[in-house]
């Protein structure tokens, strides 16, 4: 993967079909405070690899309360953040779309 976002932005991530993007995490925060990082690898395996983004998005919701996410990352790595471990890659906001 590249080092840099994906040029082709927000509209374009979201028809990306999960095979084009398996090597992606999806992060995402809800307003109750809980977070998960989602690897896209295992959408592939349960959904299939034909699904857009834009299907599997509307349907995500927070396991602990059951609403939708706050916000919703397309991203390179496990990390959007600095921590200890390996550098964080890019990130595609999806959710809010701003």
């Amino acid at each position: 993967m590249a080092d840099d976002p994906p040029a082709y932005g927000v509209p374009l991530a979201l028809k990306a079909r999960l095979n084009e993007v398996e090597d992606c995490w999806l992060d995402l925060r809800c307003g109750c405070g809980h977070g998960t990082k989602q690897p896209i690898k295992m959408m592939v395996r349960s959904l299939g690899p034909g699904h857009h983004l834009a299907e599997i998005v509307p349907r995500l919701t927070c396991k602990e309360c059951g609403a939708k996410p706050a916000t919703m990352h397309l991203c390179e790595t496990a990390y959007r953040t600095i921590t200890k471990g390996p550098p964080p890659g890019w990130s595609v906001q999806l959710h809010p779309l701003l």
